[in-house]
């Protein structure tokens, strides 16, 4: 099943069970309200399943190029995607780790608590118990390895890190 065919699937069915995570998404083009749906539907795994195929979709396609797989990030992501798709991506976690942001362009200010950009530039986040962000993270990261800085505040930054 491709990843299309699993967002209306997803977005389709009954919400069986209350979630412990959310995953709400950024882009404001493409099939936002079918994944918005499809996540707010889905179980746990399925939802999880969802967010890393996602995000796959978006790092991979860009960084490959190979055109069966860019048109289908196009057809998910919509335009953004061609602007920004498989370049800069970081992620920020919140100092009480309840909140995982996906960027795929720089925020705008660093909180007392978290990384913000009201939206802007923001691909994803995932929302939830320390625990089941972690897991998020960890899937994330075997996509896409980024450095991990701690900064002072206690929010954790996950990039490209050069001293040079």
């Amino acid at each position: 099943m491709n990843i299309n065919e699993l967002i209306d699937q997803l977005a389709k069915q009954n919400m069986s069970e209350h979630f412990t995570a959310s995953v709400a998404y950024g882009f404001m083009r493409g099939k936002t309200l079918e994944i918005d749906q499809a996540l707010k539907n889905a179980n746990e795994e399925d939802r999880f399943s969802l967010a890393v195929n996602l995000f796959r979709l978006w790092f991979e396609a860009g960084m490959c190029r190979e055109q069966e797989r860019l048109e289908e990030a196009k057809s998910v992501f919509g335009e953004i995607f061609e602007k920004h798709g498989g370049r800069y991506v970081m992620y920020t976690l919140t100092a009480d780790r309840k909140q995982l942001r996906v960027w795929y362009g720089r925020p705008a200010c660093m909180a007392p608590d978290h990384v913000d950009s009201c939206g802007h530039n923001l691909l994803f986040g995932v929302y939830g118990h320390p625990e089941v962000v972690q897991r998020y993270l960890k899937a994330f990261r075997e996509i896409h390895n980024l450095d991990e800085i701690r900064v002072p505040n206690g929010v954790l930054l996950y990039m490209h890190w050069s001293d040079r």
